[in-house]
């Protein structure tokens, strides 16, 4: 069973890694109006803005490396299902007169 999870132990870790990058050290904007989220990666947060507001929940976000820019799917919903930004981008989306992210299950099911 410990085998089994594995898999999902890491794609978390991952993406755990991935949202805390510390937001000070950034240097991308906001944008699309996607709101700016403390010690959430500006990028996972534009993809998921932009991707949920057109009603998918999943997104490809930039991730800037030693290496340069690499390109990473993310999950929205695991991302911010739980997190205080799924709120701010609700209220971002409701005044730019969005409707489409309301075809994501986990943005609708959100209480804010």
């Amino acid at each position: 069973m410990a085998a089994a999870m594995l898999p999902r132990f890491v794609a978390v870790a991952a993406l755990v890694a991935l949202m805390c990058a510390v937001a000070v050290a950034q240097k991308v904007p906001a944008v699309g109006g996607a709101p700016v989220c403390n010690l959430v990666d500006q990028n996972v947060v534009n993809a998921c803005f932009e991707s949920c507001g057109r009603g998918m929940k999943i997104a490809t976000a930039d991730r800037i490396t030693s290496a340069g820019k690499v390109k990473v799917q993310v999950d929205c919903c695991v991302a911010f299902g739980g997190h205080s930004c799924m709120c701010q981008m609700k209220k971002a989306w409701k005044a730019q007169g969005k409707s489409a992210q309301n075809n994501v299950g986990c943005v609708r099911e959100k209480a804010c």
